[in-house]
């Protein structure tokens, strides 16, 4: 989404000509065959070990930081944890960081303040999400593990894993102005009765 917004506003005449089905296919079938090769890696990886503890998950879903509690110390699950923090949260959020840093630079250049506003609506819906997405993450994966603050881990893992998707077609549709009238003649005509 990062890179389909950078080419939008930073090469809008060639935009056509860089996002074709092609490319949107790759990027698509890219991103699920290494997110369903990472998890048939770590789920190979995991049922090689063997329990310490309870076998019970004390999570609302099978996370690998939940799975590592239950496990003898193995110092292979927390190397391979640091390793998707950095490959699949870190990397991730650097490139979408950077693409839209090229974005901000380009969008300052305008001249129209009518453009500069347009451009930055276009960006801010997936700039939010981004932010939420993968701000809970790093609050739940880089930092240690203590009992005191489990109860934080539980509130992230809601965020990122329920209310980010939820927010996704709210944060989207307000941008639409269509949709932004409906809901202020609507909070109008509740605000009257």
């Amino acid at each position: 989404m990062a890179y389909d917004r950078y080419v939008a506003i930073c090469k809008p005449l060639h935009y056509h000509h860089i996002m074709n089905k092609r490319k949107c296919v790759l990027i698509l079938g890219g991103t699920w065959i290494f997110g369903c090769g990472n998890s048939l890696h770590i789920a190979l990886y995991v049922s090689e070990l063997s329990l310490c503890h309870s076998n019970t998950i004390q999570h609302f879903y099978c996370d690998i930081k939940a799975l590592a509690k239950l496990y003898c110390a193995d110092e292979g699950l927390n190397v391979l944890i640091f390793v998707e923090i950095v490959l699949l949260g870190f990397c991730p959020f650097l490139l979408s960081l950077i693409s839209y840093v090229k974005i901000i630079i380009i969008i300052v250049k305008i001249k129209t303040t009518h453009g500069r506003v347009k451009a930055f609506s276009t960006c801010t819906s997936h700039l939010t999400v981004l932010l939420i997405f993968y701000g809970t993450i790093f609050c739940t994966y880089m930092r240690q593990s203590s009992e005191n603050i489990e109860t934080m881990d539980y509130v992230f893992s809601v965020l990122f894993a329920a209310v980010t998707p939820m927010l996704n077609p709210f944060i989207y549709s307000v941008n639409i102005k269509e949709v932004r009238t409906a809901i202020m003649k609507n909070m109008k005509q509740k605000v009257f009765r």
